[in-house]
């Protein structure tokens, strides 16, 4: 009798595997979007610090109205920079990535203009504008060089190989004659690019692909160490839309900016090398850092290779196949099994196979009846689950 009901239960979970493998899809843990607020530096009146209104104790009928900053910038590895003003200052402060004060300059001073574009290199070099004229500083702040263009300057971003891009356009009351893209090296060496000539772009593609307007600048698509491309663009209707495309031109993740309580009154923002996204915005508490995660989780599939029934003398060997488990963010997996679904994974004895972590074989000393389960694991805490029903009869 025994004998016959596993036989009928080895057709049932037959019928089940052939299911499976037919109809099933795999389980994809979708990414989560994520920010944290790494630090905030509060306003006061010591270098390293945020003007006020006051340069000293203020009234007692003051409501703590904080004089806005001038522009900011952010870099992955250059920290961040930040222009803020009194009555008697202009002060542009530079801060490490982590919030520590690094130095400051007081542009009055100095017989620098106060700034209306600003950006800072990876290097740690800042350069900004005023109308036509491009000032570079040094890593401590130093000016370095001076560069005066034809025409006003609307935007500035650092470029991939360490220095900076800007544009300006050449105008007849409303009407853009040509505009031009600048590249400006580190050594204060200058080349342009003509876009636009008589309201005909050069190059289309070029244009629309190099230029995006989020909070009213441009910058250009941003790629990371693995080749995954970052754009920021405004959508009419929709807002900010950040996309993540793989390097085959793949949308793998797109998050509506707007739409997050953070991202409200910030200033600027940076993708690291690694594919962090950093926004940075002055607020009356202070200036915010926020990291976002944009990391995509890892899609788990797999399958066993052995076909049943899983019958015979111990021990029964079945041999899975998760190799086709992969990460859109091509980050590095790590695979982790619990073959006696007890949600213990890489027990020892219960969950040790042979052959590769993708492709294990494990051996079954016992009947068992349940789930095996793969979790692949990636190095930014992502991570996926998914389990397949076998049945064991060990003779």
């Amino acid at each position: 009798m025994i004998i016959y009901t596993k036989k009928i239960k080895h057709v049932i979970y037959l019928y089940i595997f052939i299911f499976l493998i037919l109809f099933s899809q795999p389980i994809i843990a979708q990414g989560v979007y994520i920010s944290e607020e790494l630090f905030t530096i509060p306003w006061g009146n010591q270098p390293g610090e945020l003007s006020t209104w006051w340069n000293e104790e203020p009234p007692e009928d003051w409501e703590g109205i904080i004089k806005p900053p001038g522009p900011v910038a952010v870099s992955s590895t250059g920290g961040f920079v930040i222009v803020d003003y009194d009555n008697l200052t202009r002060r542009l402060t530079k801060y490490s990535i982590d919030g520590t004060f690094v130095s400051v300059i007081d542009l009055k001073i100095a017989g620098l203009p106060f700034p209306s574009e600003l950006s800072v290199a990876d290097s740690g070099e800042v350069l900004f504008s005023k109308y036509n004229k491009l000032v570079l500083l040094d890593t401590s702040l130093q000016p370095s060089s001076t560069t005066i263009l034809p025409s006003n300057i609307t935007n500035i971003w650092p470029s991939n190989n360490g220095g900076f891009w800007c544009k300006y356009s050449i105008k007849t009351g409303n009407n853009e004659l040509s505009r031009y893209m600048v590249e400006f090296n580190l050594d204060g060496s200058v080349s342009e690019s003509q876009l636009l000539f008589a309201g005909q772009s050069d190059d289309p593609n070029r244009l629309n692909h190099r230029f995006i307007t989020p909070l009213g600048q441009s910058k250009p698509r941003l790629e990371d160490m693995y080749g995954y491309k970052y754009i920021v663009k405004w959508i009419y209707g929709q807002g900010n839309i950040l996309t993540k495309r793989s390097p085959s031109e793949v949308i793998v993740y797109e998050h509506t900016l707007n739409d997050d309580p953070d991202w409200q009154g910030v200033n600027d923002y940076f993708i690291t090398w690694e594919g962090d996204f950093y926004t940075i915005h002055a607020t009356s508490d202070g200036v915010i850092l926020t990291k976002y995660d944009l990391h995509v989780d890892p899609v788990c599939i797999f399958k066993p290779v052995t076909l049943p029934p899983y019958t015979g003398p111990s021990p029964v060997a079945i041999e899975f196949d998760a190799s086709q488990s992969h990460d859109d963010d091509n980050d590095p997996l790590t695979f982790h099994w619990d073959f006696d679904g007890d949600g213990i994974f890489d027990e020892p004895v219960d969950d040790a196979y042979t052959g590769p972590p993708d492709n294990p074989t494990h051996e079954y000393t016992v009947d068992y009846e349940g789930p095996v389960i793969l979790k692949v694991t990636d190095d930014f805490q992502g991570e996926c689950e998914l389990g397949f029903l076998i049945m064991v009869d060990v003779v």
